[in-house]
């Protein structure tokens, strides 16, 4: 999971499958995360300080969520939404 604190504001991303960052020169370089799979779910979960508290906070809801990956289904424990299901 990759997992950055740009300030106030969090972003939490999940790939099913493993992920790289572009490493290649260029301007895509460390910005752009590459996926080796024809098929891949993400989760991205959003949040911030002000509602969501610190960013340890966030981080420790995030990698407590429960997860499923089935095929091309997934079934998300959002901290902030609730159960989501997706096909």
């Amino acid at each position: 999971m990759g997992l950055r604190p740009p300030g106030d504001g969090y972003l939490a991303l999940l790939s099913e499958h493993p992920y790289s960052w572009h490493d290649l020169p260029g301007e895509d370089q460390g910005r752009e995360i590459l996926v080796e799979s024809k098929h891949n779910i993400w989760i991205c979960e959003m949040g911030r300080r002000e509602t969501d508290g610190e960013f340890a906070e966030f981080i420790d809801r995030i990698l407590h969520a429960e997860v499923l990956f089935s095929g091309l289904s997934v079934s998300y424990n959002s901290p902030s939404q609730g159960l989501l299901k997706f096909a």
